[in-house]
């Protein structure tokens, strides 16, 4: 996708940034976002090395996204009890059981986000639009330190986007996007515990395109007996960019190109995180759109799919 070498370490910029709030916030909002910097800097250290050194496995980078939830329960005692089903939720009384199911959340969120980072703007776009649906819910739930918390990370991408979005003059790296995968992902948990109103899967529905994307690449690669850890180009970015992009878009360069197709691409967070901010309590309506939202997932993967198969050369009934 990219043809000219460039710096992976827009990252650092968002860390940064986020420092700078920490820095002139007050109060609460500043604790909040203290912690969020805090827990942040874990899988952006983790990310950031393998941007420097290329020698950071898939498997360690993986687990180190679980780690803020456990320390996030080890140091400020937060996790996520309450689901809104009886069964879970009695188990999730427990703290082992609390630890690693919310270990889990923010973990699978932290790495869905890393997965879709494969074009130009397209991991930062989804960012902004996850983090304008928490604030749309925390505005009626009347939250504002976390509104406050979420417009300064979303004035920090916007720093980024600056020299990403559309000439892509720097990348966010891996660094960058398990940053903002954890920062969606804590934010979320931190409105669940804070708001109890407030179904989680209100924010599992704003996140339906991410996980959706890292569940289906996981199917998909056992069915064709490959580990999920190897990249590959059957991300529905990399097919949407070659099946829709270049057709009908010739005429742009491969930069503007890929930047088109990032944004186009991110605006699937849209019409779930509307959904999200008017039903956020309504937890049978949440998981009937998330559903539907996998089958319209679904229906545009194996589109793109079927369009760009000839181009690349690929065995359709083994690839889907």
């Amino acid at each position: 996708m990219h043809i000219k070498p460039t710096p992976r370490i827009g990252g650092l910029a968002i860390m940064a940034a986020l420092g700078v709030g920490v820095l002139l916030l007050e109060d609460e909002p500043r604790i909040l976002l203290r912690n969020i910097f805090i827990l942040g800097f874990i899988v952006f250290s983790f990310g950031f090395t393998e941007d420097i050194t290329k020698k950071v496995s898939v498997a360690l980078r993986l687990w180190a996204s679980f780690m803020p939830a456990i320390l996030g329960y080890l140091l400020l005692g937060i996790t996520l009890r309450n689901i809104g089903f009886a069964p879970v939720d009695y188990l999730l009384q427990f703290n082992p059981v609390a630890i690693v199911f919310t270990a889990f959340a923010v973990g699978g969120v932290t790495h869905a986000i890393n997965i879709v980072d494969g074009l130009n703007g397209l991991c930062a776009w989804i960012s902004i639009w996850a983090f304008i649906a928490i604030i749309a819910i925390a505005v009626q739930v009347n939250d504002q330190s976390m509104v406050l918390v979420s417009l300064i990370t979303i004035g920090a991408i916007l720093g980024f986007l600056v020299f990403n979005w559309p000439l892509g003059k720097i990348f966010l790296g891996d660094g960058g996007s398990y940053l903002l995968g954890l920062c969606v992902a804590w934010i979320s948990v931190l409105m669940v515990v804070r708001n109890p109103e407030v179904s989680p899967f209100a924010f599992l529905l704003i996140c339906t395109y991410p996980v959706t994307e890292v569940l289906y690449s996981i199917y998909r690669r056992r069915r064709s007996r490959q580990s999920p850890g190897l990249p590959d180009q059957l991300h529905l970015h990399q097919l949407f960019i070659k099946s829709f992009v270049y057709p009908y878009f010739n005429f742009l360069s491969n930069t503007s190109k890929n930047s088109l197709g990032g944004f186009l691409l991110s605006l699937l967070m849209i019409l779930p995180g509307m959904c999200a901010a008017i039903f956020y309590q309504q937890a049978p309506v949440l998981l009937l759109v998330s559903g539907l939202f996998v089958l319209a997932y679904l229906a545009l993967y194996w589109w793109c799919f079927y369009r760009s198969a000839l181009k690349l050369g690929l065995p359709i009934q083994n690839s889907l």
